[in-house]
């Protein structure tokens, strides 16, 4: 079996295993502020035309076709989405969110909109049972990098960076292992910067770390939640979330 057909085999089988005063109201006459993270295929990135595109950034654009909005979806630092929300500077982000209670205290979340379990990228020739001591990295500001140090604090050495900082350590060697959602996880591994890595040992279970990948929006303002939820369960009833799911991924993710 080749390396590319392996890791398909992977994910589909991991697959199946300070706070604003006030938010803007919803109004459809008004403009839906939507951010998504900023280089992260093929969830959301940056084109060659200096569009924003990705799997994320699609599906945004779909459920405001859907609901007849008016949007505007920008790219933004993982670490930075948030704090917009919450300071009412944006409307919604789609960015493969997991709820939390620290999350719960500003923002309201949207039913699942993918599903993806979380992988280990390194070196082929480390196995899980040798982390101890390892370099270990995650993503800061999200759930993977609370579970890195939760996990392995005692045992390993996390390291906590941006996706870019991340990728790159893994690449000269000055990190081992990167913990990190699938999708993308499976995306870097296919490309050229990922080449010489793969998935090390199995995902972590759903009941570890969450699965579900949900939208944002401030707790002020659920009704647009309810709206996107709407949206969401009409275009997967009318095949748009699958026609698009399909430009970036081979195999299921919802």
């Amino acid at each position: 079996m080749t390396r590319r057909a392996r890791l398909v085999v992977f994910l589909c089988l991991s697959l199946l295993a300070p706070l604003a005063e006030r938010a803007p109201a919803l109004a459809e006459e008004e403009v839906v502020r939507i951010g998504v993270r900023l280089d992260c295929p093929p969830l959301s990135f940056i084109n060659r035309k200096d569009q924003c595109v990705g799997f994320d950034a699609d599906l945004a654009r779909a459920l405001c076709a859907e609901l007849r909005l008016s949007c505007e979806i920008s790219a933004h630092p993982f670490a930075e989405l948030l704090p917009m929300l919450e300071r009412g500077e944006l409307d919604a982000v789609m960015a493969g969110l997991h709820i939390t209670p620290e999350r719960e205290r500003f923002a309201a979340f949207s039913k699942p909109y993918y599903h993806s379990l979380f992988i280990y990228i390194g070196s082929p020739d480390i196995e899980e049972t040798g982390f101890a001591g390892k370099r270990i990295g995650a993503r800061k500001d999200s759930l993977e990098a609370e579970y890195v140090q939760r996990r392995w604090g005692s045992t390993a050495v996390p390291v906590i960076a941006d996706r870019k900082t991340l990728l790159a350590g893994l690449r000269d060697g000055s990190i081992d292992i990167v913990l990190m959602d699938g999708l993308p996880g499976y995306a870097f591994l296919l490309s050229e910067a990922g080449r010489n890595l793969d998935v090390i040992g199995n995902a972590v279970p759903p009941s570890e770390l969450e699965e579900s990948a949900r939208i944002a929006v401030h707790k002020k303002n659920s009704a647009l939640r309810d709206k996107l939820d709407e949206a969401l369960d009409n275009i997967r009833r009318n095949g748009e979330y699958d026609k698009i799911s399909r430009i970036y991924f081979n195999y299921a993710i919802y």
